[in-house]
């Protein structure tokens, strides 16, 4: 396993195969950020022109104080996600952010086979101008906390 300090004191960390990713996912995302309500999610997928598909090729998951690249890519298995990070997509514990992040949950379960469950796409954030008007605060009714990311209450979003 490739490990990586950067500036600003977190921890990148590259899992060579299934077996770093599952320590990886058990010691960085589940033992030592418990208590964080939010994980950033970003898949990278490469193109396989024979077959006209993109297959997820890496899933970045982040934490107040690391970043795992898991390179799905290089895993034994290239339709099996390791089994505890699959059971961190699935868990409802903690919310899965990032941008487009539909995208990436569609791709994830096409490949894997497994539901993330529990996100939150930015887009609409990052889109919608904040004022006064009733539409807007309907919609931040939905959200909890402004703190490292927003929290939204009673979700169940699942891909098509």
């Amino acid at each position: 396993m490739s490990l990586y300090d950067v500036e600003d004191g977190r921890q990148i960390i590259i899992p060579r195969n299934s077996s770093e990713a599952n320590f990886a996912a058990q010691h960085y995302i589940i033992d030592k950020s418990e208590d964080e309500q939010y994980l950033g999610l970003d898949c990278e997928w490469a193109s396989n022109r024979f077959f006209n598909y993109y297959s997820v090729a890496v899933i970045q998951i982040a934490t107040k104080g690391h970043i795992i690249l898991f390179q799905t890519c290089r895993f034994e298995s290239k339709n099996l996600l390791p089994r505890v990070l699959a059971w961190i997509l699935r868990s409802r514990k903690q919310i899965k952010v990032g941008v487009n992040i539909e995208e990436d949950v569609r791709r994830i379960y096409r490949q894997f086979r497994v539901t993330v469950n529990y996100w939150l796409d930015l887009r609409c954030l990052a889109e919608m101008q904040i004022s006064n008007s009733p539409l807007t605060i309907l919609i931040l009714r939905q959200f909890k906390d402004f703190e490292a990311g927003l929290k939204l209450v009673n979700a169940n979003n699942a891909p098509d």
